[in-house]
């Protein structure tokens, strides 16, 4: 049992390196306001540790973010629009045949998050998760058949590694 909710918990892992970066840095100018050499020699050993930990978390900040928040989504007249410079296009909800959610993971440990949709003439249409636009994608989907939001819940919250099929078109 934890006291913790799964929402904090999560971003307290997301801002980790974050968090134990700020207090070794703060630990290191403590050491470094000593007047014997070997704590300002350990305090400057802990502000290089310190400043590692925020290069690390900024990478990885700035990395997610700009694989994840670029671009817009629209929903208008039951076309979903993704609006971006270069991976922008977009998709009919009739012409809908297979929405899925794929995850795959890159260097330094960033996984990429993106809605999969295919539609029945070959197209498709990739964009973020985390994308503006993405409530009214969510909402649009009460238009397809028997779509399984439970399914939606469990793969957006799911943390592994695996393409997950959330909905198909039946054949009729």
């Amino acid at each position: 049992m934890t006291f913790i909710r799964a929402e904090a918990w999560s971003q307290i892992k997301r801002y980790k390196d974050l968090i134990v970066g700020v207090l070794i840095l703060l630990l290191g100018v403590k050491f470094l306001l000593s007047i014997y050499w070997p704590s300002i020699l350990f305090g400057l050993l802990l502000l290089f540790l310190g400043t590692t930990f925020l290069v690390s978390f900024f990478r990885k900040y700035i990395t997610s973010n700009i694989l994840e928040n670029v671009g817009f989504l629209e929903v208008t007249e039951r076309q979903i629009i993704y609006i971006h410079s270069m991976n922008g296009g977009e998709i009919s909800l009739d012409g809908l045949k297979r929405i899925s959610l794929i995850v795959s993971a890159e260097d330094n440990f960033v996984k990429s998050r993106y809605w999969d949709l295919e539609g029945d003439n070959s197209e498709n249409l990739r964009f973020p998760v985390a994308v503006s636009g993405i409530d009214a994608f969510i909402e649009s989907l009460i238009f397809l058949t028997k779509v399984n939001y439970k399914a939606i819940k469990i793969a957006l919250d799911s943390q592994n590694e695996e393409n997950i099929l959330v909905w198909e078109k039946i054949p009729l």
